[in-house]
């Protein structure tokens, strides 16, 4: 459903009260906090991955610079890392253990893991096995990397505002509906409208809903 679709579908489901929406208030104070409310309870909604070459010079890696899988810049898109796997995982041609057969996964650990094993930890290079965060947007390899690597970073993003009419939600079409209830009812308990008891109860059956279906969180 496009932004007009639904901006359509709210106003009907609102009724008389529609008439206090017009369709850019329906959007900024509906629509696009819902998409948000949904993505926050259920983060799996809207799993994305980018790869990422590594320049083996650089210690860090600002995420915010990466080029997604949709061609965008992640900039603050990005709301939480879940995992880091070596290799192009979008290709198909990631590294894969060959014991196991898997996603060569790095596993997270942190600086003063890092400076317990060794003063020098942050210029060492040689085989990677882990990553580490430096605040929200910045991660290193550990060890650094000899040459270029390319590594597949998976992470929870945070919906695209939706402005023009041809915009669609970034979370499949299945949930647009969804997004429509529970921006329905953020309308219904915005300043204080007599309805507001209805509208916390249309946001949190619509969200119940999700978890029934066996949306992951």
């Amino acid at each position: 459903m496009t932004l007009s679709d639904l901006q359509n579908l709210v106003a009907l489901k609102l009724g008389e009260q529609s008439l206090f929406y017009p369709p850019e208030e329906i959007t900024r104070s509906g629509l696009n906090p819902a998409q948000r409310l949904l993505c926050l309870t259920y983060p799996l909604l809207l799993q994305q991955r980018a790869t990422v070459t590594v320049d083996p010079d650089l210690p860090l890696i600002d995420l915010r610079q990466v080029t997604g899988a949709d061609g965008v810049i992640l900039g603050n898109r990005i709301r939480s890392l879940r995992r880091v796997v070596i290799g192009n995982v979008l290709t198909d041609t990631p590294v894969h253990n060959v014991v196991t057969d898997e996603l060569f996964e790095l596993r997270e650990t942190s600086v003063a893991a890092l400076s317990r094993r060794a003063n020098d930890w942050m210029s060492q290079r040689g085989l990677i096995r882990h990553y580490w965060k430096w605040g929200t947007y910045w991660i290193g390899l550990y060890k650094r990397p000899i040459t270029a690597t390319t590594i597949t970073v998976i992470y929870d993003a945070a919906p695209a505002q939706l402005v023009v009419d041809g915009d669609e939600p970034q979370v499949q079409d299945v949930y647009h509906r969804t997004v429509a209830e529970i921006a329905t009812g953020l309308l219904l308990v915005k300043e204080g409208n007599p309805q507001g008891a209805q509208g916390l109860q249309r946001i949190a059956t619509a969200l119940a809903l999700q978890q029934q279906q066996g949306v992951a969180a």
